[in-house]
């Protein structure tokens, strides 16, 4: 892991078993506090989901779990802040992608996909397919 992927620690729940089915994969110039916006959507839209691996560029990065984002996004309040509200609805910045490998169900999320470079399975099942 390089001195990039550094800020990424924060995320990791010694916890969360690193033999997660499901990866998010970030480009690699992605900052920490984008990908904990990303995992907070994910864990929000996706109820069944407690453990992720996250991808930035080629390297895991960190294995997290709802808690752990959950802790690190619960809002720090002082006197001067508002009231913590989040407007209802999907987000404008992004729509996450999901593929999943057809023989062992292996899943990544992505922001974005290179069409000369289309994922794969990491265990070697061919390309992955998109799913709703």
């Amino acid at each position: 892991m390089d001195a990039d992927h550094h800020a990424y620690s924060i995320l990791n729940d010694p916890r969360a078993t690193a033999g997660t089915r499901v990866t998010l994969a970030l480009p690699g110039q992605t900052p920490v506090e984008e990908a904990a916006d990303v995992l907070d959507e994910v864990f929000r839209t996706q109820p069944g989901l407690s453990v992720i691996a996250v991808r930035v560029g080629a390297d895991t990065a960190a294995v997290t779990s709802r808690a752990r984002v959950r802790a690190l996004r619960a809002p720090q309040r002082d006197p001067g802040a508002g009231d913590g509200a989040t407007l209802p609805g999907e987000s404008h910045r992004y729509r996450l992608l999901r593929l999943r490998c057809a023989v062992c169900g292996a899943e990544e999320l992505h922001l974005h996909l290179d069409p000369d470079a289309p994922p794969s399975c990491p265990h070697g099942h061919g390309a992955l397919v998109r799913t709703p």
